[in-house]
C-alpha cells in the first residue's frame, strides 16, 4: 500500500526531529493538513471557514479527526495566542496550529510504532535510558533527549508523571512530542 492510498495518520512513519511524525510536516499549513485528513474522509469535502467557533469533525475508515480552537494565555506575559489542535481518536495523534496557522507540534501517542532512540511509546525511562541523557524540563513538563549536555531540538517526550527523575525515577512514555518552537514565537 502506497503512502497516497493509506489514511492518515501514519502510526509506523519515521520520527524526525523538528521535522514530522505520523505522516505530518512541522510548519505545514492548517489547510494542507486538513487537505491530506480530508482526502480520505467518508464525508466528502469539508468547511472548516467557521472552525473559530468551536469544534469539527472529519469521519475517516480509521477513525475520527476532530478540531478545536481555543485563546490561551501564556504565563510570562499574559499574551493571549490562539491554538487550534486536531485530534484523532482518543488522542493517538494531536496536532497543534498556532495563531499563523502553522503546525508547531505533532504529539504521537498510543499505538505509534516507531521508536525514537531505542524509546517507544508505553516504555518506561530513566534519567539514561539506552544510553540516551534525558532531561526533564520543568516550563513544559517534557523529557527532552540530550547529546554532550546540549539538548536535541524538536523531538521531547511525554510522561504519565511528568515531572523529574528526582521524584520518579523510572518514568512510562505516553507521547513524542517532534515540535520547533520558532513557528509558535513567530506568531
Amino acid at each position: 500500500m502506497t503512502e497516497t492510498t493509506r489514511s492518515l495518520p501514519f502510526m509506523d512513519a519515521p520520527i524526525v526531529p523538528a521535522k514530522s511524525a505520523a505522516g505530518f510536516t512541522i510548519g505545514m499549513s492548517f489547510s494542507e493538513a486538513i487537505t491530506a485528513i480530508s482526502l480520505h474522509s467518508e464525508t466528502g469535502d469539508q468547511n472548516f471557514s467557521d472552525r473559530l467557533n468551536g469544534e469539527f469533525h472529519i469521519k475517516c475508515k480509521r477513525g475520527v479527526w476532530t478540531g478545536r480552537t481555543s485563546t490561551v494565555s501564556e504565563s510570562k506575559n499574559q499574551q493571549k495566542r490562539q491554538i487550534t489542535t486536531v485530534t484523532f481518536e482518543d488522542n493517538t495523534i494531536i496536532l497543534y496550529f498556532c495563531t499563523n496557522d502553522r503546525l508547531h507540534m505533532i504529539l504521537a501517542g498510543e499505538g505509534y510504532t516507531t521508536k525514537y532512540g531505542g524509546v517507544g511509546i508505553g516504555d518506561s525511562v530513566d534519567s539514561n535510558y539506552l544510553g540516551h541523557a534525558l532531561e526533564f524540563d520543568s516550563g513544559d513538563d517534557m523529557l527532552y533527549f540530550t547529546r554532550n549536555g546540549q539538548i536535541i531540538p524538536g523531538i521531547a517526550l511525554l510522561t504519565q508523571e511528568m515531572s523529574s527523575f528526582g521524584d520518579f525515577p523510572q518514568q512510562t512514555t505516553i507521547f513524542f512530542a517532534v515540535h520547533d518552537w520558532s513557528i509558535m514565537s513567530s506568531d
